[in-house]
């Protein structure tokens, strides 16, 4: 127990020189539009929460950390964090993993999927973070080194393509195009990386949300189309789809519909918009996929009103008072 405190502690001490990844490639945010900022680095799942790094939770006067939106189409708006959630094990075992739960769902068209999937030395690591810099994403290119510091950790080696420092803590570790871990520190005396592996917190993530992890926005042709959503199960146990769609939108298909979908898999939905306007689709409450949001149906233009008693009326009105002009005259005569 004393040598995980000492380690707990060895990481957050690293962890106070808040800057971004070092010698790593420039990524454009608008292509990992989950990825958040917050003075660490965070990734949205399920809508609303972020998974990001425990020893990220509190700023310095102890109140809960605002998301700024950095990639989303809600570019670098601010979003209110409601609820902090740390893993019950990261002061006793130093599992530095901690769900956000923000108070609404941000506009987010692509999403990173989680994956159980184990960590073997030599495997290619890409770690993504901001730091301080807020606006520029970058990236880091790690192996996997063979012999963790403790049975949660992974630890990574240095290859010459980029290295962190704790600005870039909470960020994911992508391998193989899903996310298999989370970033906690700079790993001075491995020169590389060390970060907590998302499999000790499969049980954690699947109580806390216990839904689907989905992009909040899809989009088709301005005419109309076709679009293939996929999305992920965050449920505790198998979950049965009861999707349901409304607006200009329809499901005709996909892996997903009527089917049974096991925790951490994913599956796809085929949606039609017939016009190209604005629908919905509702994967269970509160869990919307808005399809061409903002694309309302153009207004009919609005026709003129007819004149009161109708054109033949009025025509009808002039020559009754012409011929009571006449009749007065004649009678005058």
């Amino acid at each position: 127990m004393m040598n995980k405190t000492l380690l707990t502690l060895a990481l957050l001490a690293f962890s106070n020189n808040s800057f971004a990844i070092k010698d790593g490639s420039p990524v454009n945010a608008s292509n990992y539009p989950s990825l958040v900022e917050m003075n660490c680095t965070g990734t949205i799942i399920a809508g609303k929460w972020v998974l990001t790094a425990a020893h990220c939770t509190r700023d310095s006067a102890g109140g809960l950390r605002p998301v700024n939106l950095v990639g989303s189409t809600d570019n670098n708006r601010a979003v209110e964090t409601l609820t902090q959630i740390n893993h019950p094990h990261w002061e006793s075992e130093g599992v530095d993993i901690s769900l956000w739960g923000l108070r609404h769902h941000p506009d987010i068209d692509k999403i990173e999927f989680l994956s159980m999937t184990p960590v073997v030395e030599g495997d290619e690591i890409k770690i993504f973070g901001f730091g301080q810099t807020r606006q520029q994403l970058n990236s880091a290119l790690q192996t996997a080194q063979k012999l963790p510091l403790a049975p949660n950790d992974i630890n990574l080696l240095d290859i010459g393509k980029g290295d962190t420092l704790s600005g870039d803590s909470g960020g994911p570790y992508i391998k193989s195009n899903t996310l298999i871990g989370i970033h906690n520190s700079g790993n001075a005396w491995a020169n590389g990386a060390s970060g907590t592996r998302l499999t000790y917190a499969r049980d954690f993530i699947l109580n806390t949300i216990n839904g689907w992890h989905y992009p909040t926005l899809a989009t088709t042709a301005t005419t109309g189309g076709k679009v293939t959503v996929e999305v992920q199960s965050l449920h505790m146990q198998s979950f049965v789809d009861n999707a349901t769609y409304s607006g200009d939108v329809t499901i005709t298909g996909g892996t997903c519909s009527g089917a049974t979908v096991e925790p951490f898999d994913t599956c796809t939905y085929e949606i039609e918009s017939p016009n190209g306007y604005e629908g919905k689709v509702t994967l269970d409450d509160g869990q919307v996929i808005t399809v061409n949001k903002g694309r309302k149906k153009p207004a009919s233009p609005a026709q003129p009103a007819p004149s009161e008693g109708g054109s033949s009326g009025g025509s009808f009105g002039f020559l009754s008072l012409l011929g009571l002009l006449v009749m007065s005259r004649l009678r005058r005569a």
